[in-house]
């Protein structure tokens, strides 16, 4: 195991002290919070396709009305 040190402002080590779980490591705590971000951004990046794929969708809508192929 590779182990690192990294230097955190006292603000920061208490805001991971804060949100740590019991006697969850930082390195745990760290990744836990990771983890949550990245399937935060997925989800938000996920809702953006579905919402421009629904637009696209409309335009064509759009398109097949003013072609003469819609309705």
């Amino acid at each position: 195991m590779n182990i690192t040190t990294i230097k955190l402002r006292k603000a920061t080590k208490a805001r991971l002290d804060a949100v740590k779980d019991g006697d969850e490591s930082y390195d745990e705590a760290i990744g836990r919070i990771l983890t949550m971000t990245t399937e935060e951004q997925l989800k938000e990046n996920l809702i953006e396709g579905y919402k421009s794929r629904a637009e696209d969708l409309e335009l064509m809508k759009d398109w097949d009305v003013v072609a003469g192929d819609g309705l």
